[in-house]
């Protein structure tokens, strides 16, 4: 089981910071379903300096989208 909080996803450093991370109980509510490894990186295991996506939203994807969205796709 991974468990992941994922910085990328708060507005501000402040705000991760300030996020409850209750490891231990999300183990042990884990337990009873016979998960018997957890996996839970931070940030920079899951983003290691240099980090590129794979995949760019640029304007003509979006605008394929939107062509996509606007005929019912």
């Amino acid at each position: 089981m991974t468990l992941f909080v994922n910085p990328k996803q708060f507005n501000s450093q402040a705000d991760l910071a300030a996020y409850q991370r209750t490891e231990r109980e999300d183990a042990a509510k884990l337990a009873p379903l016979s998960a018997r490894l957890l996996y839970a990186p931070d940030g920079l295991e899951m983003y290691p300096d240099g980090f590129a996506p794979l995949l760019r939203w640029t304007a003509s994807a979006k605008s394929a989208v939107a062509r996509g969205a606007a005929h019912g796709a």
